[in-house]
Order: structure tokens, then C-alpha cells, then sequence
């Protein structure tokens, strides 16, 4: 199998060192390997990592670099922030999950999310804030740090892994977190079988306003494992999370989506009693991220049998749209090679983005080089983008199915492993993407 020479896309040369920005060394820990990102307005960018330190705890950090792709080296004192979830010494794991920028009075904050344990102990989840100078923000929490607990009759722990766990409990891609208009924080949290939406004020707090607790168990009828991957806010005020559903008794995985009102109760109207699963016997599927298409259509974005990009558009009320694909999921190979989607971004003309891995030609089986499609809103592939082949594959990049990632006009910034095995912040060059949103 040959890839085609015409949409191979180039880096931007104006970012970093030709493209590619590579962390840097720091005294007092090893191992710095990127996992998230967050695009701030003015094109520079904050990055959460997990490194170790010299007695091998897993912790995690965060740099900076500015637009140029430049190391901010009075970020955190000498470039790195570093810390524990807990705030303390004794959790020995850390896992990092998310990064975003918050407004508070008018300034920006970091936000962090990830998970801690000590020895003997269960996971437990954890929010920490930071000034844009890498200072803790001692405003939030205890210290700059919020420890968020489920309810005490579901004490958090993550389980053992399952077949659809393992790409969720560990170098996860999934919209884990995101900021109300408000400043709530809407957020995913794992539970031991079904996974919570939870809501947050903007000092960390369970808001019991939602759902009189600030949690939603996501349980839908004869589910035995839920994992959610993305959360987002409708125009309407109301809530959206999808990802996939494990049913009884054959343990298949399912595409699933959930709605919630603007109390944090399950929207009655939407689906079958505010759940809708789709999937059958032989067709496992997993919503990776959501977007909202024109007409406030919800656009599901995922893998479909561990090889095939998915893509699943329903209407407000959770049916299928019919004008997408005949209302039928969207499978999607890239030239014979495994396909995987895992993120998206509506534009305004009619298209929309989408981002995750496929094959190259060496390994066609192995998800591996990054690439950007764009379709039309009617499911079919644009071939007005990527010099008539519909997307742009960036060589050398490889990787399974997690692709942290932030469109810009007419570029898109993402981490990745190389051919080389290293772990590098690469920034794109996608003609024709039309404006970031």
C-alpha cells in the first residue's frame, strides 16, 4: 500500500526547531513525556506532563511555551511546575488527565486534573490551579489544590482494567474537563463501574445545584461498565456526555450518549429515558469526543471496531439525522489502514474537522500517523482538502488511539510519539481549515 504523496503535510517551520518542540531536561526529574495541552488566545500554549523524580514517584508537570513554540523558562521558577495531586509527599502515582485555562475576576488560571494514590490506598481524584506564572493560585481549594470525592455510597477506586477500560484509565485523549460560561467546571470522574458527570463551582466545590448532590451516576438500563470520554453544554443549558457502554448479557461495547436538563436531571425527552446506545452484537463502538453541528445536531466522534473511524450524528432529541449518512454510523478507513478518530471541530461553511491516526505504509494495521479529514455535513468526505483526497497525514508521527490536539487558523498544535520513540509537541500546517474556534 502506497500513501499518497499529494497530502502530506508540512510542519510549521516557524514553531520551535523546525516544527517540533522536544522538553527539556530539568534537574530533580526524568522522564517528561507530554500528555495534554491547552491553547491559550494568543497562540502560546500550556502543557501538562508526567514525569518522575529521582526516587521514582510519578508526579506530574506543566511548562509553558509561547506562539513561537519557545520554552518559557521563568514558567514555575526554571521552566517546570511540579507537583502531586495531594500536595504532599506521600502519594507515590500520579496520572495526569487534563489541562485548561479559566477565567477568575477578569485574569487567567491554569487548571489541572489527574489522580493520586498512596501506598494501600484507592485512586483519588484531584483538581490543582496555578497562576500563569506557574505559582499555585492558594485562592482555590486548600492551597491551590481541590480534592474532589464521589458520594460515600460509591467510594471511588478504579477497577480492573476490562477490554474497554484499558484506552481509558491510561494515556487518555478524552474531553475529562471543561469551563461553564459561569466558571463551573463540568467534569468526568471515574467511578468503579459507571463513570459520574459531576459539576463543580468555580472554587472546586460540588455545586448541589446539579442533581441536588453535584454528581450524576450514568447507569443506563442493563449497562455493566460505562465510560464517558466527552462532556459538553448544548445552547439550551443542557448536558451531553458520550463515550461507551459495556450491556448484558453479551458484553459488547456500544456507542452511548446521555443528556441531562439544566438541573443535572436525565433529559426524559431525549433518547429512551435520556440514554441513547447504539451498536450490535458485532459492532463495538466508542465515542471519543462530541461537537455540535448546525441545528443544534450532536455529532459523535470515535472508533468503530477498533479500526474505523466513527462518526454518528443525531438531532436534539437524540434520533438520527437522516441528512447525515442516511442516519446510519459512518465507518471510515484511510487508505486500507486502521483508522481511528478522536477529536473534532465544526466550522462555519458547512464542514467539519476531524482529527485521530491511520495507518502508514508500513504498518496499515497500526494506528499510527496523525491526520486531519474534513467532511460535509452530509457525511461524505471533502476532497476539496487535502489536494483531492479528502485529509492531510503528517509522516513520522505514530501512536495508538489517543491524540491530544488544538486547531488554529489554518494549523493544528498536537503531541505525539515519532518513529524515533520520543514523545514531541508538533505544530501542522492544514491548508484550507478555514478559522480556529
Amino acid at each position: 500500500m502506497a500513501i499518497p504523496l499529494t497530502n502530506l503535510a508540512q510542519l510549521d517551520k516557524t514553531f520551535a526547531e523546525d516544527g517540533i518542540f522536544t522538553a527539556p531536561p530539568s534537574e530533580g526529574i526524568k522522564n517528561i513525556i507530554p500528555r495534554f495541552l491547552t491553547l491559550a488566545p494568543s497562540g502560546d500554549a500550556y502543557f501538562l506532563c508526567s514525569v518522575q523524580d529521582l526516587e521514582n514517584r510519578s508526579l506530574y508537570a506543566c511548562f509553558h511555551l509561547n506562539e513561537h513554540g519557545q520554552f518559557d523558562k521563568d514558567f514555575g521558577g526554571n521552566g517546570y511546575v511540579v507537583g502531586s495531586f495531594d500536595g504532599s509527599e506521600s502519594s507515590t502515582s500520579n496520572s495526569s488527565q487534563q489541562i485548561l485555562l479559566v477565567d477568575i475576576d477578569g485574569s487567567k488560571r491554569i487548571l489541572l486534573v489527574g489522580f493520586f494514590s498512596a501506598p494501600g490506598a484507592e485512586w483519588r481524584s484531584s483538581l490543582v490551579r496555578l497562576h500563569l506564572n506557574g505559582e499555585m493560585d492558594t485562592a482555590f481549594g486548600e492551597g491551590g489544590i481541590r480534592i474532589i470525592d464521589l458520594p460515600p455510597d460509591n467510594a471511588q477506586g478504579i477497577p480492573a482494567l476490562t477490554s474497554a477500560q484499558t484506552p481509558h484509565s491510561t494515556d487518555t485523549g478524552r474531553t475529562q474537563l471543561s469551563i461553564l460560561p459561569d466558571n463551573r467546571i463540568l467534569l468526568i470522574q471515574e467511578g468503579k463501574n459507571f463513570d459520574y458527570i459531576n459539576v463543580l463551582n468555580s472554587d472546586g466545590s460540588p455545586d448541589t445545584n446539579f442533581n441536588g448532590s453535584g454528581f450524576f451516576e450514568a447507569k443506563p438500563k442493563d449497562a455493566r461498565n460505562v465510560f464517558l470520554w466527552s462532556l459538553m453544554r448544548t445552547a439550551k443549558g443542557k448536558f451531553v456526555g458520550a463515550g461507551v457502554v459495556e450491556t448484558l448479557p453479551i458484553s459488547t461495547q456500544k456507542a452511548l450518549f446521555v443528556q441531562l436538563d439544566d438541573k443535572g436531571e436525565l433529559d426524559t425527552s431525549f433518547g429512551d429515558g435520556g440514554y441513547v446506545l447504539i451498536g450490535g452484537e458485532y459492532a463495538d463502538y466508542q465515542i471519543r469526543d462530541l461537537v455540535t453541528q448546525p441545528n443544534e445536531r450532536i455529532l459523535g466522534i470515535g472508533i468503530s471496531v477498533g479500526v474505523r473511524g466513527l462518526l454518528i450524528s443525531r438531532e436534539p432529541d437524540g434520533t438520527p439525522n437522516i441528512q447525515f449518512n442516511g442516519g446510519q454510523p459512518l465507518d471510515t478507513i484511510l487508505d486500507q489502514g486502521k483508522t481511528n478518530w478522536l477529536s473534532g471541530k465544526v466550522l462555519g461553511n458547512g464542514t467539519f474537522l476531524v482529527a485521530g491516526r491511520a495507518g502508514d505504509e508500513l504498518d496499515p494495521l497500526i494506528s499510527g500517523n496523525v491526520v486531519v479529514a474534513r467532511f460535509l455535513n452530509n457525511g461524505a468526505l471533502d476532497t476539496s482538502f487535502g489536494n483531492g483526497t479528502g485529509y492531510w497525514r503528517f509522516a513520522d508521527t505514530t501512536g495508538l488511539a489517543v491524540l491530544p490536539l488544538a486547531f488554529m487558523e489554518g494549523k493544528v498544535l498536537f503531541i505525539t510519539w515519532t518513529k524515533s520513540n520520543f514523545v514531541r509537541v508538533m505544530r501542522g500546517l492544514i491548508p484550507d481549515a478555514g478559522p480556529a474556534q
